[in-house]
């Protein structure tokens, strides 16, 4: 459970305002397009709006790396 951020401290407004998840994450696999990445730093916003959290859909953005780049360390800061 987090707790919500202090005033002024974001100037994002929560929620979901455009209501999709994008499943493909197209620019993050773009992004891994190198051939043998040794570290990958994934950090995100808040997904409050989502039940747990976006925990389901950040794991699907970890998997292709790892499977592909078994050797590649997968950072994410936000969790």
């Amino acid at each position: 459970m987090s707790a919500p951020a202090p005033p002024g401290f974001c100037s994002v407004n929560t929620g979901n305002p455009k209501g999709w998840l994008d499943p493909q994450e197209p620019r993050t696999r773009q992004s891994r397009a190198v051939d043998g990445p040794k570290y990958v730093v994934l950090t995100s916003v808040n997904r409050d709006d989502l039940p747990e959290g976006g925990a389901s859909h950040y794991a699907e953005v970890v998997r292709p790396p790892k499977a592909k780049f078994p050797e590649t360390a997968v950072g994410a800061p936000d969790t």
